[in-house]
């Protein structure tokens, strides 16, 4: 059942050419690493994380290494480094941004937490969603 599971990521760059390209969270780089063992959040900031999206309509999946912003516990921005981002709030680019609670996972033998969610974008054109993993 892979009707509108993903918006082909090809899709999100070509309607989100019209998204902002200022970067209201500050520059865009890895400022965070999620290193510390005695914490089981992460801080705010933009970290490098593994998005995975489905072409829905090759239906084949591709993971992409992009910047995401972390605020209180979600990702609230994915910038898709070519002048475009979504992001959680109001915009007026015509999509819902839902999702993006961080589920984290302590520190293991290697002193790192990890996290993973899921963002959902709805559009005209369908229901997308991008699975992050920091």
């Amino acid at each position: 059942m892979k009707i509108f599971l993903h918006l082909a990521l090809s899709t999100v760059f070509l309607s989100t050419a019209a998204l902002s390209s200022a970067h209201p969270f500050g520059p865009v780089h890895p400022v965070h690493r999620a290193t510390d063992a005695n914490k089981a959040s992460f801080s705010s900031g933009w970290y490098t994380a593994t998005v995975e999206n489905q072409n829905s309509t090759t239906f084949t999946d591709q993971s992409y290494q992009l910047q995401v912003f972390i605020k209180d516990g979600q990702v609230t921005v994915i910038d898709f480094g070519n002048g475009s981002q979504v992001r959680a709030g109001i915009n007026t680019e015509g999509y819902t941004y839902t999702g993006g609670i961080l589920l984290v996972k302590p520190a293991g033998t290697n002193n790192k937490i990890s996290g993973t969610t899921t963002i959902m974008l709805k559009d005209a054109v369908g229901t997308g969603a991008y699975k992050i993993s920091i």
